[in-house]
């Protein structure tokens, strides 16, 4: 249930510093987001996210794969899928 006393504690505007990405909390009491690419007062471009950049330096690295693997796995452990 919806709690607006909570949600009022939450920040709205988020930023990752790693992804340079920003986000509006939604308020549904987990970690939910919804990146924005334009800020929502002034219509202003907020700077590209450097997501796909990150992972594909990851994944040129060969880190990508261990995560996904370990991911696999712990679904497998955890969901039985």
């Amino acid at each position: 249930m919806f709690d607006a006393r909570q949600a009022l504690k939450e920040k709205v505007i988020n930023y990752s510093l790693k992804f340079r990405e920003y986000s509006i909390s939604v308020p549904d009491g987990g970690s939910s987001y919804i990146t924005i690419k334009h800020c929502p007062w002034c219509a202003f471009r907020v700077p590209s996210s450097l997501r796909d950049m990150w992972f594909d330096i990851l994944d040129e690295m060969g880190c990508v794969l261990k995560i996904r693997r370990e991911y696999e796995l712990s679904k497998v452990l955890y969901f039985g899928f």
